[in-house]
């Protein structure tokens, strides 16, 4: 079957002009999680982390807080530890090295083969 020129300019007009599918002028950003069940994910944060304390990136500083990490990675609860979406228990670090200069921390790696870890920044 053969399309005709004013079919197939129609065709392409549609596309670009977005008819069809959804409007950018409607679509929204992936929802930001939140955290469930915060007063008991509280519970089981070590002593001197709460879910205010802000964590620490590749570059050593973040504005991200724990509470935000948490939600990313759906933190629940189980037997009072903090367990991921996937069950590895979550574990906290801090660390005097900065940003990629902790990535030689030999406690830090070690911590990191069996848990999912958030460095912290601290006093």
């Amino acid at each position: 079957m053969k399309l005709q020129v004013p079919t197939l300019l129609f065709l392409a007009l549609t596309v670009l002009a977005g008819c069809g599918g959804q409007s950018t002028e409607h679509a929204t950003a992936a929802p930001t999680p939140t955290l469930e069940n915060p007063d008991a994910i509280a519970a089981c944060l070590p002593t001197g982390v709460t879910l205010d304390t802000k964590v620490s990136d590749k570059e050593g500083a973040s504005s991200e807080t724990v509470k935000d990490t948490l939600a990313r990675y759906r933190a629940k609860t189980k037997n009072h530890k903090l367990l991921d979406l996937n069950g590895r228990e979550i574990r906290f670090y801090q660390s005097s090295a900065k940003g990629l200069a902790i990535n030689k921390d030999k406690e830090y790696n070690k911590l990191r083969k069996r848990c999912t870890v958030i460095v912290y920044e601290g006093g």
